[in-house]
């Protein structure tokens, strides 16, 4: 079974989020922290920046979990490619979440997109 993808539109967009298996900080008022939990398998920022653990930091499920999203990184052309690509390769245990902050006051929409690996397990 692939991963899950869900879109949340947030009016004002999100300056905060945590993780929902356990509650770590994922982005703050700051930007997106430096050392996500085991459950964050990417976060692309509003940039388009792509922040993610390297699998050799990892061990078992989280390791291979982590190279997929490597390759798929590496042999797609633009981000609408690789996350159609990512959320068919991962486990039925991840869940993409889509984070649009709608157009306001004449700015453009702006988007992030996390991944969390329910499964993960912090050895």
């Amino acid at each position: 079974m692939p991963a899950s993808r869900a879109l949340l539109e947030v009016q004002g967009g999100f300056t905060t989020l945590y993780c929902p298996a356990c509650a770590a900080p994922v982005l703050t008022p700051d930007g997106p922290i430096e050392d996500f939990c085991v459950h964050v398998a990417f976060f692309i920022d509003w940039d388009g920046e792509i922040a993610l653990a390297s699998p050799e930091g990892l061990v078992g499920a989280e390791q291979q979990r982590q190279q997929v999203v490597v390759d798929l990184i590496e042999s797609s052309d633009d981000w609408g490619i690789f996350l159609d690509r990512v959320t068919e390769a991962m486990s039925g245990s991840v869940l993409v979440m889509d984070l649009i902050e709608p157009e306001a006051d004449g700015e453009e929409e702006r988007r992030a997109v996390v991944a969390f690996d329910f499964m993960a397990i912090d050895e």
